[in-house]
């Protein structure tokens, strides 16, 4: 088929690379690469969170054979720093976040009603030691610790009166606007009633 990715076993350059072969990554760590869940024969991802093409044969337009080298595809990034990886197979493109395929292939599936959790709070970091499938109840709980949840940024209510010690309680309600309140409220009612 004319424009469309063939495979073709008999022409295949040498593999040299495959499931669980050990590259050397840049600062002298090793990383270990596995077969992208969906994309086994043209695409690997390494518990370093990269992604890369499988060298292969493919058939242009013109019906043309191309040997084509396998390379570490460049991630985009989210606005919110999530890295998005495209995938091209059979006619489609698709774009994932790193850190699924990631987990996909070395964790294994995403189980129903859990999410990627990042340990350390960096987005952008897709190691297989920093990400795993948790809870959204945990992944909630790690982003007010790592000081990215929006709420938890917040030092001082929309008054200016500082969240600390004596005016904060447990739900970020400011204690010296809240008292304000009741005391108006009580002035109010003292008028009623006189």
């Amino acid at each position: 088929m004319a424009g469309q990715y063939e495979l073709h076993a008999a022409e295949q350059p040498p593999n040299l690379t495959g499931p669980g072969v050990v590259s050397f990554y840049p600062y002298g760590m090793t990383e270990s690469w596995l077969p992208v869940v969906g994309h086994e024969t043209t695409y690997e991802v390494s518990d370093a969170g990269r992604v890369r093409s499988l060298p292969r044969i493919v058939v242009g337009r013109d019906g043309k054979r191309y040997p084509v080298g396998g390379v570490v595809r460049k991630p985009a990034f989210t606005s919110d720093g999530y890295a998005l990886v495209t995938l091209d197979g059979y006619g489609k493109r698709k774009t994932y976040r790193a850190h699924t395929l990631v987990l996909s292939a070395f964790v294994g599936p995403r189980p129903a009603g859990l999410e990627c959790r990042h340990r350390n709070g960096d987005p952008a970091d897709n190691r297989l030691e920093n990400i795993e499938w948790a809870t959204r109840s945990v992944n909630m709980l790690d982003r007010v610790r790592h000081g990215t949840h929006p709420q938890a940024r917040r030092t001082a209510c929309p008054q200016g009166h500082p969240y600390s010690g004596v005016n904060a309680n447990g739900k970020r309600i400011c204690r010296t606007c809240a008292s304000k309140q009741r005391q108006a409220w009580l002035d109010k009612r003292k008028m009623v009633m006189a």
